[in-house]
């Protein structure tokens, strides 16, 4: 009979095992929305913006021995990583110029389809204020087309609900696109990218001469 020690090791072992996979999972989700290099990995400065249970920043912690990844979210999870921080994305309770590398995943979207269209500009303004110069900025979201569909193909959602949804997204994402043209009148370099049904925004800082 085994003893209770042992079952007790041996629980622990496969959920070690399973948070490993989440967090190989969750860096391969980011690896092909962003391209990261070892060299990035290891040495830049991260904050991830909506990182959920902060397990790509986890990842980068104990597989990359990255003592400078960071995570923010609007809850912090039981289970979760060090350096966790809770806050919005409209507000960013970090100090200007701090991170080589500022990631947000899945977050401006839902952003869209607030009523508020300025919270987008206000979030893209967030992330480059503390991002520092010649650092990059990248997020993804789902592909506005794919957004678009989903809303009008919804069977929770009234007509007039898809149609106010609709207009809000279209805005959001005129929102967006005033908000990056302006970013690329300061000098910085914007490039957008669509791939695997997303669509990805690298947003590269320059030096202030």
């Amino acid at each position: 009979m085994q003893s209770v020690e042992h079952l007790v090791w041996q629980a622990h072992t496969k959920e070690n095992s399973k948070n490993a996979l989440k967090e190989r999972v969750r860096f391969e989700e980011y690896q092909t929305d962003f391209h990261f290099t070892d060299t990035e990995l290891e040495t830049c400065s991260f904050l991830d913006v909506g990182a959920g249970d902060g397990a790509f920043i986890h990842f980068l912690q104990e597989e990359k021995g990255n003592a400078h990844a960071y995570a923010l979210d609007t809850e912090k999870p039981e289970a979760t990583t060090s350096h966790f921080s809770i806050g919005s994305i409209i507000k960013i309770p970090y100090s200007d110029k701090l991170f080589d590398r500022v990631l947000s995943r899945n977050v401006i979207h839902s952003l869209m389809l607030q009523a508020d269209d300025s919270l987008v500009p206000k979030a893209i303004s967030e992330l480059t204020r503390i991002t520092k110069e010649e650092g990059r900025v990248l997020y993804s979201i789902h592909n506005p087309s794919i957004l678009a569909q989903r809303i009008q193909q919804s069977a929770e959602l009234s007509p007039a609900q898809k149609e106010r949804s609709l207009e809000r997204l279209t805005n959001g994402i005129k929102k967006e696109m005033d908000y990056l043209e302006y970013l690329e009148s300061l000098g910085h370099t914007v490039q957008t990218t669509f791939q695997n049904n997303r669509k990805v925004v690298s947003i590269a800082l320059r030096a202030v001469q």
